[in-house]
């Protein structure tokens, strides 16, 4: 099959985004223990100069982060590096395609292609030979993330079919909205003490709403932590929180946007926001026991905690 190199502002289902070319020279996914750990921006940034061919999606990409400055040192050395952007992101203040289309023209002077999706995409990955960097935000250089590189090549092979077409879910990986939601709040609903939720914008009517409500009623201690931006932004979520916190849930309102979940030794984090939204979005979700992992997102749930404002001291809207 002919590969085309497509202009950026073209819409074009994810199947025909690059598959001949990536999925052919990826490693038959192959079973075996799972390394995983969180990593830092400038870790990616390497992998990336490191690699022959590499796949980035995100729903916004910075044109002076680490991540970005480092793909375009890979087309400038040959590397064959692609990107992926959403089609038709939600975007109200403008912010999402004024950035998009100002990373796409830098990428172009590196000779890297850029496609946008027809299919609702909000995962946010970096997937090379063997392995896959997964970022519960978009790859920018704050320090409000949470990136997990995963270096086990079934991972790779399912993220990478993901984004050309084929969105699978694991027993510990999902690719989709749904799946992920799911996945997160079945850890929850599994949990024998207390948990904690971590969502960059949070909403009812699904299934980790749900999860906490059955948590709380049970007894259990529930904390939950949602980005003041989206609580500002919406009066309606601010409700949704309000109801949760008048049956004990404890909520509180930070400037971080991470996404985790944190039950016992078990751990869930991704890049979908607990939230209705589109079911079958790209998305990403892991769960692990892996202790490493687990330890370290709670320790950062408990940092972002610890500097997080209750609900009930923060402005609503209007105010």
């Amino acid at each position: 099959m002919r590969i085309h190199r497509l202009a950026s502002s073209q819409l074009l289902p994810a199947v025909a985004l690059c598959g001949t070319i990536w999925l052919a020279t990826q490693p038959a996914p192959v079973s075996g223990a799972q390394t995983i750990a969180v990593v830092s921006p400038q870790t990616v940034a390497a992998a990336i100069e490191g690699a022959r061919q590499v796949l980035v999606s995100a729903y916004v990409l910075e044109p002076s982060s680490v991540v970005v400055e480092a793909l375009e040192r890979a087309g400038d050395d040959g590397s064959r590096a692609q990107v992926l952007l959403p089609g038709d992101p939600y975007d109200p203040s403008g912010f999402v395609g004024k950035t998009n289309a100002a990373v796409t023209a830098e990428l172009h002077r590196h000779r890297i292609n850029v496609f946008r999706s027809a299919r609702a995409l909000h995962l946010k990955a970096v997937v090379i030979a063997g392995a896959v960097y997964l970022d519960d935000t978009n790859f920018g250089d704050g320090p409000n993330q949470t990136i997990v590189a995963d270096h086990d090549p079934a991972d790779a092979h399912q993220v990478g079919a993901a984004l050309t077409g084929a969105p699978t879910s694991s027993a510990h990986l999902q690719t989709t909205k749904a799946a992920a939601l799911q996945a997160e709040a079945a850890l929850l609903l599994q949990a024998r003490g207390p948990v904690a939720v971590e969502s960059e914008s949070f909403g009812w009517r699904n299934p980790v709403y749900d999860a906490l409500l059955d948590r709380v009623r049970r007894g259990a201690s529930v904390q939950l932590i949602v980005a003041q931006r989206e609580v500002e932004a919406s009066r309606y979520e601010r409700k949704d929180l309000e109801r949760l916190a008048s049956v004990g849930v404890q909520v509180r309102i930070s400037f971080s946007d991470e996404k985790m979940a944190i039950a016992g030794r078990s751990a869930w984090v991704g890049s979908a926001n607990a939230t209705r939204g589109v079911p079958e979005q790209l998305d990403w979700g892991l769960t692990t026991t892996d202790p490493s992992l687990s330890a370290s997102l709670a320790a950062r749930f408990a940092r972002t905690w610890a500097q997080a404002r209750p609900l009930a001291e923060t402005p609503s809207k209007g105010d």
